[in-house]
């Protein structure tokens, strides 16, 4: 199985994106993920999302001021909250 660069929720689905290109839907709550993934490994990036930090490729403050990350994924880039962009960027060294 590919490593997980990042899972994001989907209605009642939740959107596994992987590493190197791909994804799956699964009927698995977003919550329950958390819980199961080694904690440390993944950030919580907004609501709905969370973030493998082994696949990010770079992460950056984009035009309209948000931090965005570009993963080792073909999913495009993933953008961060407001709310915890400060303290995920002091986190990652941004």
């Amino acid at each position: 199985m590919n490593m997980i660069a990042a899972i994001t929720s989907s209605g009642n689905y939740t959107r596994v994106h992987f590493a190197g290109g791909g994804h799956a839907d699964v009927h698995r709550p977003l919550e329950s993920w958390h819980q199961s993934l080694p904690e440390g490994k993944f950030l919580v990036i907004r609501r709905g999302c969370l973030v493998n930090r082994a696949s990010i490729r770079r992460s950056f403050w984009n035009e309209k001021g948000y931090l965005e990350f570009e993963l080792d994924c073909d999913s495009g880039n993933f953008v961060c909250s407001r709310r915890l962009a400060l303290s995920i960027a002091k986190a990652l060294d941004v």
